[in-house]
Order: C-alpha cells, then sequence, then structure tokens
C-alpha cells in the first residue's frame, strides 16, 4: 500500500499570521522543526506555535503553557495514576498490544472474515489504510501510556515531542492517503485557510490584548481577548476556567478509588481476562475456522463489561 506524502512547503509571513487563530482553538481545547523554547512575546510565540503545529509538533502546545499550568496538569496526571487500578490499566494495554499483533500477523484472517468485513471498521479510512492504522495504534501501545508506572514518570513535553509528533503524522498521512476529492483534507484545507486570513494582535491595558482574525475569502473578524498569565498570553476564557476546571478533573479522578468503581472491579477484571485470553486464541488460530469461532465469542465478552451509569433525571 502507498502511504500518503505530506506536500508541506515554507510558511509564508501572510500564512504563519492567519494560522494564529488555529492556535487558540488548539489552547482552548489543546515540514520544518519547532524550536523547544516559545517566546513569551505574542506575535512570535504564536509564529511558533504555528510553525509547530503545521510541522505535527504538538509539544509547542505544552511550551506555550504556563508553568503553573503545566504544574496543574502533572498534577492531574499523578491524581490519576495515585486513583487507577493498575492491573486494570495495565491488562487493558497489554490488550491494545496483543490486538496490534492480532491486526498485523493475522491480517489474511482478518479480510476473509464474514464478521469482520461486516463491520463499519473495516470500510473506514483505517479499514482501508490497513498498515497505516496497525502503525499508529501499535506507537499508542508501545508508548509511556502503556503502563500506569511509565505514566506516573511522563514528562508531557518529551511524550508529546515523540509519541505526539508520531500520532499526529500518522493520522495525517491516514488522512492525505484516503481523501480523494481535491480540498477535501482537514490537513490541506487549515493550511488553505491560512493564506485567505490575517491576524493582528492589540496589547492593551490591564494584561489585557486582543487577538483579531479576518478572513479575506468572506470579510468576516473574529476577535478573541487574550490575558497574559505568567508572561504567556491565553484565551482570557480559558485562563478564568482553568483552575475550577483542574479541580473538577481531580475530583472526578478520585471516583476511580471510589465504592462504584469498587464494585465494578470483579467484573472488569472477569472481562478483561476473557478479552485477554481471545486475544491469545486469536493470535494462535491455525485456520479461518479457529479465528473466527473467537471473533463469534467476542461479542458475549464485551457484553460483560459494564457500562457506565447514566445520571438520573
Amino acid at each position: 500500500m502507498r502511504r500518503g506524502r505530506r506536500g508541506l512547503g515554507v510558511l509564508t509571513g501572510s500564512r504563519v499570521r492567519a494560522a494564529s487563530v488555529a492556535v487558540v482553538a488548539l489552547l482552548v481545547c489543546g515540514c520544518k522543526r519547532s524550536p523547544t523554547a516559545v517566546p513569551a512575546s505574542p506575535p512570535e510565540a504564536i509564529e511558533t506555535v504555528i510553525t509547530g503545529l503545521t510541522d505535527n509538533q504538538p509539544q509547542v502546545l505544552w511550551h506555550a503553557l504556563p508553568s503553573s499550568y503545566q504544574q496543574d496538569l502533572r498534577e492531574v496526571i499523578s491524581a490519576f495514576c495515585a486513583s487507577m487500578d493498575p492491573q486494570i490499566y495495565d491488562r487493558a494495554f497489554r490488550i491494545l498490544g496483543k490486538a496490534v499483533q492480532v491486526m498485523s500477523k493475522k491480517e489474511e484472517f482478518i479480510f476473509n472474515s464474514p464478521i469482520m468485513l461486516s463491520t463499519p471498521f473495516i470500510e473506514s479510512s483505517m479499514g482501508a489504510r490497513w498498515n497505516e492504522t496497525v502503525a499508529l495504534l501499535d506507537t499508542i501501545a508501545t508508548s509511556d501510556l502503556s503502563t500506569l508506572e511509565s505514566l506516573s514518570r511522563i514528562d508531557p513535553g518529551a511524550f508529546l515531542a515523540s509519541t505526539g509528533h508520531k500520532v499526529m503524522e500518522g493520522m495525517e498521512n491516514l488522512s492525505l492517503s484516503t481523501t480523494r476529492s481535491p480540498g477535501q483534507n482537514p490537513w490541506d484545507r487549515a493550511r488553505q485557510a491560512l493564506e485567505q486570513a490575517r491576524i493582528e494582535f492589540q496589547p492593551g491595558t490591564n494584561g489585557l490584548g486582543l487577538l483579531r482574525w479576518s478572513s479575506a475569502a468572506t470579510d468576516a473578524v473574529r476577535e478573541v481577548t487574550m490575558t497574559a498569565v505568567e508572561g504567556r498570553w491565553l484565551p482570557a476564557d480559558m485562563a478564568a476556567a482553568w483552575h475550577d476546571r483542574v479541580e473538577q478533573a481531580k475530583e472526578g479522578l478520585k471516583k476511580l478509588g471510589g465504592p462504584e468503581f469498587e464494585k465494578a472491579k470483579p467484573m472488569l477484571h472477569l472481562a478483561l481476562g476473557a478479552l485477554e485470553g481471545a486475544m491469545d486464541s486469536l493470535l494462535q488460530a491455525r485456520n479461518q475456522q479457529e479465528f473466527d469461532t473467537t471473533l463469534r465469542s467476542l461479542a458475549t465478552i464485551a457484553a460483560m463489561i459494564p457500562s457506565p451509569k447514566k445520571p438520573a433525571d
């Protein structure tokens, strides 16, 4: 199968300025190599982040955050690791790794199985680019996310620079290789939008500033109020809600050690054990019949996994 190739040229000044609107969106949520240091001044910082993102270098988002925000995210990761059951977490990733092995070693059985051919996944863009999909999943399965112990020691910036870069690049290659209509690829559409827009930053008073985006194609103008936090400029709405959202995340993670999750653990262990056994059987399958027989059992196993309870009205 032929992998898609990225056609990314050198960014012009107008494209860099225009791309700043994408930075705002990603910060609110989340080629040439970008530098690890992000300048403090808004124009240069925005240019650095955009340069990194257009080159699939997500670590620039981490380096663009104030140091206290970085510490908040480290604490959220630590809270998750402290509350999560390591046996459940590690086994889930071990199963993912075995699933990747099945996809790699039993491709012939998969594509000759009536059960698999009837699933939406096979007909999806990921199914159409099988080798790329397997490589992308393998990157995640073998990353620092794969065990709770390695997750507890993770360096977010380094993780984004390595695994994050590979995942973004893999997703772009998948998208490029499966998009048949010109201009429909999300990466291409974003880059085309950069050529038709202009971004300006106007500093104000009391630590505030205004990021203005105007589209040359539609004459639309969008403005985002920015605020300075520890020498970094962030969307004001994001900064205002940051600490509350961090505390909400920490409180939510405590439920992993609560009574409801404890009640669900025995069934989870049972279901994961059965699922891992099924993966082993798929790997050991010697013919199509053995492979399909194990696939049929997976529906029973899926029914064993507890589903989240819906909140009461």
